[in-house]
């Protein structure tokens, strides 16, 4: 229900709510005094006495109502003379509900009024809903009700519908006079066909609760199936047997009514029209003599089925009329129950059978254009082909990777290239500081020194034993010098060959320890790359050695490199919540701009496939996985 709000000089404004429903604002700081009209003459006493049977049973059934009225649209706001009053006989009625009358009454629809309190805010809303059957004037039913009924305004604007179809029903049967406990009956019958879900269990306590009501010994309802009526329920049974004799016998009497398309009795009345009553005289026979009723149901102008009633004695003209006003309201009921019961592919099936009939039948240039299109693009996919490629993420990497680690444990003294610089062959990266290493070279200089001259001094005094032992601590000590200068050699970090220093920078570390086997820097050569396609596992069964592709790379997406499938890598990753294998490429023709690391998006070439096969398989892929999932 869409909110309304009234124009700022006051004067109510208006707008259409959903299901085509006007929707306004009213003052109702204004009231009008009425009171229930004369009730002298018999024919305006049985006429109000049925409007309020109506009027009490219509607001039991809408919960939440706070006032209801019948009223005579058709008179001046100043005359009006209700016929009925919810829940007293004299009251002070708000002109936003005569106002909802006439409009209801004008524009023979259901009209909703938001009324606002002093806050400007809805409070309260006014439902009125025309009761006459296309006529010029006649009576209007306007509710008061909370505003936080809104919600469920399909619902009643539902019920107003049947309850309008009720009351006109009434009129048409000159039913205007009928008692209360009559209408009663009938709402109490379609309120237990509205409390269920399933259409079985509404059907069953729909006869079950009429053969109560009206005292039969059998009520049944059938539904048309293939152009023909089956018995669907039995009251106070759960299983209907279409093999027995009584159940056909039922059938066909409600075939007999629905085919004319008139209440049957039997037996016949005298004053009654002459009907085909073979049927229902059957029926009489096989239960004993007893006295049958049956009467069709529609929904809207259609059939749907019928009713069909036995009992002990004749059916008197109110039983008549209750069954004809509860088929006419039960009717819609069981048709929606019996439409939302209906399997997936027959309600495809409907949705689609109307937009067939306009495709093929006259007319509708337009949508018969439109399947001509539709059907020359399905005949083109399915015979055209196209290039059948894998898309992957793709990567560049240098075809050889060279690792410089810290030579031993030391201290960074200087630092002359960083990652993305370009180094050539022998160049120097970094140094280490070496002064603790001189110093020991110097210490170790000496010592040699010194046992030189031990050694001398031993040869002089022909001492053999001390000249072999001051022999083997000279050589001891130029084993060490050696190394120390093999050590200090080795704090000049060279560049192996020329290329790119792809990882390290030790520029902000200077002075900071490393330890010996430290990755300190990482070079890749210029003039060699190889491609790093992460291809999904389910593209893998596609992917062959030697198969072409090609690269777009992020930082290049004007140009186009070509490669060629060198390795499948056997062995799947987990990747963003997904499998992949890496595939290793290279390219044919390396570019200088392209640099390791720069990502991309790469296409492997497969073969020339159907079009309709390209841009489906993967949905077909995963369509059979989840059948195969379920039927396992």
């Amino acid at each position: 229900m869409s909110r309304s709000s009234s124009s700022a000089n006051g004067h109510p404004s208006s707008e259409s709510a959903p299901g085509g429903q006007a929707v306004s604002s009213a003052n109702t700081s204004k009231f009008v005094r009425v009171v229930l009209a004369d009730t002298t003459s018999n024919k305006s006493v049985l006429s109000n006495k049925t409007a309020q049977a109506w009027l009490d049973a219509q607001c039991d059934m809408i919960s939440g109502t706070t006032l209801g009225l019948v009223l005579d649209a058709s008179s001046r706001p100043e005359q009006v003379q209700p016929q009925a009053c919810w829940p007293q006989s004299s009251i002070n009625v708000p002109i936003a509900m005569l106002n909802a009358a006439q409009q209801a009454q004008d524009e023979k629809t259901i009209v909703i009024l938001a009324v606002e309190n002093a806050d400007a805010e809805p409070s309260k809303c006014i439902v009125a809903s025309p009761l006459n059957s296309g006529e010029s004037a006649g009576p209007v039913a306007v509710f008061e009700l909370p505003n936080a009924i809104r919600h469920q305004q399909q619902a009643i604007i539902q019920l107003m519908q049947w309850g309008a179809v009720w009351f006109g029903l009434l009129r048409q049967n000159n039913r205007i006079t009928a008692p209360k406990n009559r209408l009663v009956t009938v709402v109490d019958v379609l309120t237990s066909s509205l409390v269920h879900t399933q259409l079985s269990a509404a059907a069953t306590t729909v006869v079950t609760q009429l053969a109560t009501h009206l005292e039969c010994t059998r009520v049944s309802l059938g539904l048309i199936k293939k152009q023909s009526v089956s018995v669907y329920a039995i009251s106070n049974s759960t299983r209907v047997d279409s093999r027995l004799n009584l159940t056909r016998d039922i059938s066909a009497a409600m075939n007999e009514a629905v085919d004319q398309g008139a209440t049957l009795l039997c037996p016949i009345r005298e004053d009654g029209p002459p009907y085909v009553t073979f049927a229902q005289t059957n029926l009489a026979q096989h239960s004993g003599g007893e006295a049958v009723l049956s009467t069709p149901l529609y929904d809207g102008p259609t059939a749907i089925g019928a009713l069909t009633l036995e009992r002990e004695g004749v059916f008197d003209q109110d039983s008549i009329a209750i069954c004809e006003s509860l088929a006419g309201l039960i009717g819609p009921v069981i048709a929606l129950k019996q439409e939302k019961e209906k399997p997936v592919a027959h309600k495809v099936w409907e949705s689609m059978r109307s937009p067939v009939k306009q495709l093929f039948g006259p007319g509708q240039v337009a949508m018969k254009l439109y399947g001509i299109a539709l059907l020359f693009c399905a005949i083109f996919m399915t015979f055209a082909t196209g290039d059948y490629k894998v898309n992957t993420q793709a990567r560049l990497e240098g075809s050889v990777k060279r690792v410089i680690t810290a030579p031993l444990d030391g201290f960074i003294a200087s630092a002359n290239y960083r990652a993305g610089d370009t180094v050539q062959s022998g160049a120097v990266l970094a140094t280490l500081d070496d002064r603790e290493l001189r110093l020991k070279k110097l210490q170790l200089t000496s010592e040699l020194e010194q046992l030189d001259k031990e050694h001398r001094a031993a040869l002089t005094q022909h001492d053999r034993s001390t000249t072999a032992i001051v022999a083997a601590r000279r050589q001891q000590t130029n084993a060490q010098l050696l190394l120390i200068e093999d050590q200090l050699q080795r704090t000049r970090l060279t560049a192996p060959f020329s290329g790119i220093v792809v990882s390290g920078d030790l520029s902000q570390s200077i002075g900071t320890p490393v330890e010996n086997g430290k990755v300190l820097f990482e070079i890749a050569p210029l003039d060699n790359y190889r491609v790093v396609l992460d291809v999904d596992e389910r593209n893998i069964g596609d992917i062959e050695n030697t198969q072409k592709g090609s690269l777009t790379l992020t930082g290049l997406p004007d140009a186009t490199l070509e490669f060629s499938i060198d390795r499948i890598v056997p062995l799947s990753t987990a990747q963003n919540g997904r499998n992949v294998f890496e595939v290793l490429a290279k390219l044919d023709t390396p570019s200088s701009t392209i640099r390791p690391g720069m990502e991309g998006v790469g296409k492997i070439y497969i073969e020339r496939r159907k079009l309709i096969w390209v841009w489906t398989h993967e949905l077909l892929d995963w369509l059979r996985l989840r059948l195969w999932t379920w039927i396992s």
